[in-house]
């Protein structure tokens, strides 16, 4: 787990173990991008209570979301019909 945010979840600085700091993460890099390999079918993780509190979880590749994205900007008109890859 990440913390992100004020630090409520602790009272005394330290965070339990298992727990990083998100702005010490920040702090600690040098800045530049990893050498990955990326693909279309990469995931994303998306988590969310919903409406009935049942904690709910999908996976989501990489493409499906960039082509969704598209999908809506290009019917507000805000993308053109063909991306530079």
């Amino acid at each position: 787990w990440i913390e992100v945010g004020d630090g409520s979840l602790v009272d005394d600085g330290n965070l339990p173990e298992g727990i990083l700091d998100y702005e010490a993460l920040v702090s600690d890099g040098d800045g530049s991008n990893l050498d990955i390999e990326r693909s279309g079918s990469d995931l994303l993780f998306l988590y969310t209570g919903g409406t009935t509190g049942m904690p709910k979880g999908v996976m989501w590749e990489h493409h499906n979301l960039r082509e969704t994205q598209t999908m809506a900007l290009r019917a507000l008109g805000e993308v053109p019909e063909t991306l530079d890859e």
